[in-house]
């Protein structure tokens, strides 16, 4: 398989399986090529697999392994979550929860 190239820290995702599918994280740490180290707003900072992750074109600047409160404040500065819901990704996902 090999390392994804889009794989990176400051990477902004959303979750798509589990009890936290839907919420919106950001890419702290790379742990191996198929987990990272997620951290954001609505999720507690926890390990999960790539393959639970869709990955977003948002990158921030976020150090690597950055505590949870400076990556909290990057994501609120950045507005992430707006940016997102204004995304064609986003608006996809909105318009799915309406039906």
């Amino acid at each position: 398989m090999g390392y994804n190239k889009f794989v990176e820290i400051g990477r902004v995702a959303r979750i798509n399986f589990g009890p936290q599918e839907g919420k919106l994280d950001t890419i702290v740490d790379i742990v191996t090529d198929k987990r990272v180290l997620v951290d954001g707003e609505d999720i507690q900072r926890q390990v999960i697999p790539v393959t639970r992750l869709q990955l977003t074109s948002q990158v921030i600047k976020v150090g690597r392994g950055a505590r949870t409160g400076a990556v909290r404040k990057l994501v609120a500065k950045e507005e992430v979550a707006k940016k997102f819901a204004q995304s064609t990704l986003g608006k996809h996902y909105a318009s799915q929860q309406l039906r």
